[in-house]
């Protein structure tokens, strides 16, 4: 936690509730390389799973074509 940006540490409290599933949002982290977004990414997506959601995780090259 403590190598996060400040504004992801704000964040990432909110986002573990995973109230933005039940809210049909989706989530995008953006950000320079190394500074986490995968690793929350994929925590999230295990949260979720283990709550008993699905999940999709993909990367923006994935969008691009």
């Amino acid at each position: 936690m403590d190598a996060l940006p400040e504004q992801t540490k704000q964040k990432l409290p909110q986002l573990k509730t995973l109230s933005f599933i039940e809210e049909g949002q989706n989530v995008i982290l953006t950000g320079p390389p190394g500074t986490g977004k995968s690793h929350i990414g994929i925590g999230l997506g295990m949260e979720a799973c283990l709550a008993g959601y699905r999940v999709f995780f993909a990367s923006v090259p994935g969008f691009v074509k």
